[in-house]
């Protein structure tokens, strides 16, 4: 389990996540997945990534969404 202050890069991410570089920058234009943006950075936090991507599984098989 991370630290929750931990902080990632978009290559990082999209490794751990087994996804495009491309695809996660879509997602994050689309404000699907929270980033901070530090002068030319863009940073992530691993378990935010995580829970939207659990949400969109649950939206996308139909679960009732849990907060």
């Amino acid at each position: 389990m991370q630290n929750n202050n931990t902080y990632s890069n978009i290559p990082t991410e999209a490794a751990r996540l087994g996804i495009s570089q491309r695809l996660l920058w879509r997602w994050i234009k689309a404000r699907r997945v929270p980033s901070i943006k530090c002068g030319r950075r863009v940073l992530l936090r691993p378990t935010e990534v995580d829970e939207a991507l659990d949400r969109f599984r649950s939206s996308a098989i139909g679960e009732a969404k849990t907060t």
